[in-house]
């Protein structure tokens, strides 16, 4: 009789771990929304994002300028939306993997050990970056994604597959047709900080407001401590954004204000506004404002 209870208890065990795996990756909870956000549900109903809205697959999440969201998955995945970037999100029940598939933006993720069997990756147009643990971040700008690692290791493959590597912590791959990688630079190492800090609740979804509240202000206090170090940094040695540039991009734009302010970075679209992309992310520039723009490589 012992010995048949002993053997439920286990089964029981296993059953509610298993659930537990399961749960951690078929939806994710809005955890800190900054700025304008917005879901949209089914392909056509947008809604605002909001803290504790939960984002099921297929669900895309957009965000516009100056503007965060963090989702959390389970409680060993957050993903932090950055500025101006769209993404979907795909939760695979059968594969037990969390996807988060983006058009075009920055994402920054923090991954804990994940449970055997369970996986996350970032998905780009060019590029599959997948991990079972780690910090990371992953742009797609102009046709060239980027994938820099803070801590553990990110496996890196075109969409073919026909060219794959291995990232480790301190490093960064470009996926322009085949994966490159060199070292993790001083401004992306400062930038991962505010994926690094980020914090996984206990409750996801069920955040109460006083917690809402001190998460906003934790967030905010550890952006505005990061922007400082990467303006420290890009004062101490203005060239080392220039080298990332043209590393992940070939070039380095200069655009020059009637203003007279000259603002360094890489022009990903232009109209009415240039996008621009700077060492604090993506900016927008009215386009009337622009007396001119040159390429430096």
């Amino acid at each position: 009789m012992r010995k048949i209870l002993i053997i439920a208890i286990i089964a029981s065990a296993a059953a509610f771990a298993a659930s537990c795996t399961q749960a951690s990756v078929d939806r994710a909870y809005a955890t800190v929304v900054i700025g304008k956000c917005e879901v949209i549900r089914d392909g056509k109903n947008t809604e605002k994002l909001k803290v504790n809205d939960v984002v099921k697959n297929g669900d895309v999440v957009r965000t516009g300028g100056a503007s965060f969201a963090v989702l959390q998955v389970g409680k060993d995945i957050a993903v932090r939306i950055q500025p101006d970037t769209t993404v979907k999100a795909s939760f695979l029940f059968d594969t037990q993997k969390a996807e988060i598939v983006m058009s075009g933006g920055h994402v920054m993720s923090k991954v804990m050990k994940l449970p055997m069997g369970v996986g996350y990756s970032v998905n780009t147009p060019t590029t599959t970056a997948a991990v079972r643990g780690t910090v990371y971040g992953v742009s797609y700008y102009s046709g060239v994604s980027v994938v820099a690692v803070k801590d553990g290791k990110v496996h890196v493959s075109n969409l073919t597959k026909t060219s794959e590597k291995i990232v480790e912590a301190g490093g960064t791959a470009k996926v322009d047709g085949d994966v490159s990688a060199r070292g993790l630079s001083e401004l992306e190492s400062l930038e991962l900080e505010k994926a690094a800090s980020l914090e996984l609740v206990s409750s996801p979804g069920d955040l109460k407001e006083r917690e809402t509240r001190d998460l906003e202000e934790k967030f905010r206090k550890r952006d505005g401590e990061m922007d400082l170090k990467i303006n420290d940094a890009m004062t101490k040695n203005p060239a080392a954004f220039g080298r990332d540039c043209v590393f992940n991009y070939g070039r380095m734009d200069v655009i020059t204000l009637y203003s007279g302010l000259v603002i360094r970075g890489v022009i990903v679209s232009r109209g009415d506004f240039y996008q621009v992309l700077t060492p604090q992310g993506l900016v927008g520039i009215p386009a009337k404002k622009v007396r001119s723009t040159k390429v430096t490589k």
